[in-house]
């Protein structure tokens, strides 16, 4: 009995060991693949749908393959669009499931290239849309994808989502030279924003407007004229794994944001804050960020109430650590009014250290909850 009990603690605490280890693992590397256009576009007058039932009609006159089921979506592929007065592709109204891909938009600067409105199970792929307004618009829609796809040169937004829109994934896309935001979106919920590169962004990289439930993940924001991410407004917020660098203002804002996490990021060479949270900002943890020469007096200021900086990196705080543990000894102050710190600033950035006795760390919590639970199993199982 006692050998199978001890076997069992042993098994579940590597488990969570291993487990904790891999939870803080480095990954900022990018997964955006190359764009895979085809070759030979096939010029098109701009399509304007609205309603399933025109959708269904323009699909079967232009012999587009699908049948408008999520196992079977119709098909609009291969296109060159490139009329400078109005929108290219226009959608609206409409549920069937539709993919346009492998597409190339240009033209007018005054017009946007792909306009969704009141329209969902899209998805947008391997398309390319350039020196028009903004590329693409989502509005008042759901369940829309945008993928893989090539935005540049566009005078005003590469992507913008607004209008109550929901479950909207910008995934794996390359945006850049933008005359306004790499992102742009507003009152919206459910954003996934994955593994995307924005550069040369005139504004912000990335700005929200009272969006809620919003993750931005494994992308690089480099080169905005303003902050790397903005967002304003909104609850959970999930900024992770992410490389923000060389931003003309802070590397991420949050103004008004509540119950949010910013983890693992390397934010560097910003002309402000690594991260700034304005006032009414409330219970944002900031922990096991890396943040490099970022041009504040203190590299984070915190203005709002209930936030929480553990366990970051920053270049100008490195020593000492007397007792070799990782951690720099004395706290690192961080500007604001909220008068806050970080307890427990890492040595280097490589650095994994457990929090010191006394404070609290939720892996070692957690594996002080199970070992008690194995013990009293044992002990119910003596009797």
């Amino acid at each position: 009995m006692f050998r199978k009990a001890g076997l069992l603690l042993v098994t579940v605490l590597l488990s969570l060991t291993f487990l904790g280890v891999n939870t803080y693992q480095n990954s900022l590397q990018l997964t955006t693949q190359p764009k895979s256009l085809i070759a030979d576009h096939i010029y098109h007058d701009p399509i304007w749908i609205t309603g399933d039932a025109e959708f269904q009609a323009v699909a079967n006159i232009e012999g587009w393959d699908g049948s408008g089921t999520i196992s079977d979506p119709i098909v609009i592929s291969g296109y060159l669009f490139d009329n400078s007065t109005i929108q290219p592709i226009r959608i609206w109204d409409t549920t069937l499931h539709f993919i346009i891909s492998d597409c190339v938009v240009n033209g007018s600067p005054s017009m946007c290239g792909i306009y969704l409105k009141g329209t969902s199970n899209g998805k947008v792929l391997t398309t390319e849309v350039y020196e028009r307004h903004s590329g693409i618009i989502i509005s008042d829609c759901e369940n829309i994808t945008v993928q893989l796809c090539n935005l540049y040169n566009n005078s005003a937004h590469a992507i913008e989502v607004d209008s109550t829109s929901m479950n909207v994934t910008i995934r794996e896309n390359t945006m850049s030279d933008l005359g306004g935001c790499g992102i742009f979106g507003s009152n919206s919920n459910g954003i996934s924003i994955v593994d995307n590169e924005i550069m040369n962004s005139t504004k912000n990289g990335i700005q929200l407007s009272m969006c809620n439930d919003v993750e931005v993940a494994r992308s690089e924001i480099s080169e905005s004229g303003l902050d790397a991410v903005n967002i304003t407004g909104g609850q959970r917020i999930d900024i992770n794994n992410c490389a923000m660098k060389n931003n003309g203002d802070n590397g991420v804002a949050l103004k008004s944001v509540k119950n949010g996490q910013v983890f693992k990021n390397l934010i560097s060479s910003n002309s402000a804050y690594g991260v700034t949270l304005t006032e009414s900002s409330e219970n944002i943890t900031v922990s096991w960020n890396t943040f490099i020469q970022n041009d504040g007096s203190s590299q984070c200021n915190d203005d709002g109430m209930n936030n929480e900086f553990i366990l970051n990196f920053f270049s100008n705080w490195i020593a000492p650590d007397a007792n070799g543990d990782g951690i720099v000894d004395n706290p690192y102050p961080i500007d604001g009014d909220a008068e806050n710190q970080d307890p427990y600033p890492r040595r280097s950035p490589e650095a994994e250290p457990s929090i010191p006795s006394g404070g609290q760390n939720p892996l070692l919590i957690g594996l002080g909850v199970i070992t008690l639970f194995v013990i009293i199993v044992v002990i119910l199982k003596r009797r």
